[in-house]
């Protein structure tokens, strides 16, 4: 009988190990770096314009908007934080701890990083959720 226990709490903790370990799988926080893309998976909604954010290993992040209705582009330079746990992006121009008023900065809940797509979640009421792609 208590060698059952034994098994049974054995195979429990295994489990719980193997739950914990996927809790972050689709962030892999070294496919940070490089340039990315804004992209809309809504077929009704049509696209004037693109941004680009590029994150550099530095801690600095270049965002470029282009409008395909007039011949105008703009680039904002701006800074980024990774969390310690890696599920949190800040984007900021001078203070991370003040969030200025700038394009593109914000606090992000990083849901899905790999070498291909990102996916970020506004944390607080001036963005919203941002998918990208990589350029």
């Amino acid at each position: 009988m208590n060698s059952k226990n034994l098994l049974a709490t054995f195979l429990l903790l295994l489990f719980m190990v193997g739950f914990i370990s996927c809790d972050n799988d689709e962030v892999e926080i070294n496919q940070l770096t490089g340039k990315w893309t804004v992209w809309n998976d809504d077929p009704n909604l049509s696209v004037d314009s693109s941004v680009d954010y590029t994150f550099n290993t530095n801690g600095t992040c270049i965002i470029h908007t282009t409008s395909f209705l007039n011949p105008s582009s703009r680039t904002f330079n701006l800074k980024y934080a990774v969390s310690t746990n890696n599920n949190t992006l800040t984007i900021y121009k001078n203070d991370m701890h003040i969030m200025e008023n700038e394009v593109g900065a914000g606090k992000y809940r990083i849901i899905k990083l790999t070498s291909s797509e990102m996916i970020l979640d506004s944390m607080d009421n001036r963005n919203k959720t941002l998918k990208l792609r990589r350029k």
